[in-house]
């Protein structure tokens, strides 16, 4: 006799919106990621009843719920789909927004067709709109309805692609958004410094399917399901899910599905999957076992998921223990005290953890982690964790992420300030009485007159611009009234705030006048952003507006500036890349 499927409990759904809880806490609003399907359905339906009971409201949760959707057009039930979710937002009494993509519009490609592209273009333009309805709604988090069966397909898919055991956890409750996948301001994939502050959370992963399909039946929810859910016939997630029902058809004696009439694997993709299942065998942390069938899974990929948990705590209490004070934008591991740490798995999630806070690269992208390649990872590891560092043939390395690790030699000066030494690649140098050595990661200096360098200010270019126009501008909305800081973000790692209403009237008739000019560039060993005031061509002209002003820097390579105390006070600079494993 089969058992009836339970419900999701409001008790239940509390708990597991807690653990999805972001590290700065609830804010008065959360948004709801709503697609119309099941899942969203009901993750509304619960965030709604949950935040509407007096019992609970005001007890640290959010107030107040936002339904979001988009609608990508790209099939005839389009229009339908996003009516239904509009009407459920209703009948809720939830605030609901629905924006539709429009193909073929800055920064939006032109309509997709079903290919290899489809999936990526349509899920980038789903999110694009999404942070764009986050930021226009003032809400800082928003709620996504995967659950249980997705962190199965999610692990499995990253199995697949060859990814560590780190990245067969699955997803996380709660990550930061990130800056983006591109180095392109205003791409299609790109959020910025906004991304820096606002969160994605999965409250649901904790249930089965079964379990939500259960409680929109309890409930009388309606839905719709989107039969391509931004996926072509023939991606690798439909075989992986075609493999798992086969799975659980042959574990429960009941008939093979077919596979969906028109679908044929590539060999690509046939191979991927081939290769996951090799993977999933081989990881002894949780034991895959793809021919045991869903329920064996979800408790496979929870086992992962804990230790990737467990791990990120682990390399927490490492960093904080082991991190010596360095320049700003630089990280400094002391040689010495890295053996403690044997295990491999923590020690590449370490070298991760590093790239991503070092690295030019946006954010929380792949690129600002070495494209996560195992082999860019364990060149890094060998070389940090080698026993003789003074004795290694070259003692510089560039694995990835636009990083160089290199040989650093440090004390400490009396009044708490780090000194450093940076041997060179392979010269012989001793350690003198009261120095230590360490691991030094910095920016990677950019190439000389190379075009990578020479593109866009906000595409990593250090390249000096000229910032005068922007900030007439800016001073004009400033002068109506309410208008916010005009803010540069400087090589994906440091924000410029510029206070027009502080701005010296000096420097402002100056610009207006076209007599001068602001530029923006980078100057030290660690390519720290410079705010220079311009007149004329001559160096005597210059006058420093704004600079990184660090005791950790030996004189030798901090800038030789001041600021003028009467043009000082309306610009500041922060770094604002996160070390945390958010």
């Amino acid at each position: 006799m089969l058992r009836r499927v339970a419900a999701i409990t409001q008790g239940e759904f509390l708990q597991a919106l807690q653990t999805s809880r972001p590290p700065n806490g609830w804010a008065k609003k959360i948004a709801v990621a709503n697609s119309g399907g099941p899942d969203s359905t009901c993750l509304l339906f619960l965030m709604d009843k949950l935040l509407s009971d007096p019992e609970v409201s005001g007890k640290g949760l959010p107030m107040t719920t936002l339904s979001l959707t988009v609608n990508h057009g790209l099939q005839e039930s389009s229009n339908t789909m996003a009516m239904q979710c509009e009407r459920n937002a209703k009948s809720l009494r939830v605030d609901h927004l629905t924006s539709t993509i429009p193909w073929g519009e800055t920064p939006f490609p032109s309509r997709p067709v079903e290919s290899s592209a489809f999936e990526g273009l349509a899920r980038d333009a789903r999110y694009h709109l999404l942070f764009d309805a986050m930021t226009r709604m003032d809400v800082n988090t928003l709620a996504f309805g995967h659950h249980a069966d997705d962190q199965v397909e999610t692990a499995l898919m990253r199995l697949a692609r060859g990814t560590s055991e780190i990245g067969a956890g699955g997803m996380r409750p709660c990550r930061r958004w990130g800056m983006g996948m591109s180095n392109l301001e205003g791409g299609l994939a790109w959020a910025g410094y906004e991304g820096m502050r606002r969160w994605i959370i999965r409250p649901m992963l904790s249930f089965s399917k079964d379990r939500i399909l259960a409680t929109c039946e309890e409930n009388k929810l309606e839905y719709v399901v989107d039969p391509t859910n931004f996926q072509p016939d023939v991606t690798l997630r439909n075989a992986i899910r075609h493999t798992l029902a086969a799975a659980e058809a042959d574990s429960n004696g009941t008939p093979l599905p077919p596979r969906p009439e028109g679908e044929s694997l590539s060999g690509e993709v046939h191979a991927q999957v081939e290769k996951m299942k090799v993977a999933a065998e081989q990881l002894k942390e949780a034991h895959y076992d793809i021919s045991g069938g869903a329920a064996q899974l979800r408790g496979a990929v929870r086992e992962l998921t804990a230790r990737v948990s467990d791990i990120n705590a682990e390399v927490d209490r490492h960093l904080k223990r082991r991190t010596i004070p360095s320049p700003v934008g630089t990280f400094l591991l002391a040689a010495q005290d890295l053996a403690a740490i044997e295990d491999p798995t923590v020690r590449a999630a370490i070298v991760l953890r590093i790239l991503r806070y070092v690295s030019f690269h946006p954010w929380g992208s792949v690129r600002a982690e070495g494209n996560r390649r195992s082999q860019r990872l364990q060149q890094i590891v060998d070389l940090v964790w080698a026993p003789d560092p003074l004795h290694l043939e070259s003692r510089h390395l560039v694995a990835g992420s636009g990083v160089l690790w290199r040989l650093a030699i440090f004390r400490q000066e009396e009044d708490g300030r780090m000194v450093l030494r940076l041997p060179d690649k392979s010269a012989a140098h001793t350690v003198k009485p009261g120095e230590r050595l360490g691991w030094l990661a910095s920016r990677q200096p950019p190439p000389k007159k190379s075009s990578q360098w020479a593109t866009a200010r906000r595409q990593n270019a250090l390249d000096e611009v000229d910032l005068s126009d922007e900030l007439l501008r800016a001073q004009k909305a400033a002068m109506g009234g309410g208008a916010k800081p005009f803010q540069v973000l400087f090589d994906n790692r440091f924000l410029l705030r510029f206070d027009m209403d502080k701005m010296p009237a000096t420097l402002a008739t100056s610009l207006a006048m076209g007599r001068s000019k602001i530029v923006l560039g980078a100057v030290t060993n660690w390519q720290w952003p410079h705010v220079e005031w311009v007149r004329g061509n001559h160096k005597e002209g210059r006058t420093t507006l704004a600079f990184v002003n660090d005791p950790n820097v030996n004189s030798t390579n901090a800038q030789e500036a001041s600021i003028d105390p009467q043009l000082d006070g309306w610009i500041t600079i922060e770094w604002i890349r996160a070390s945390d494993a958010t």
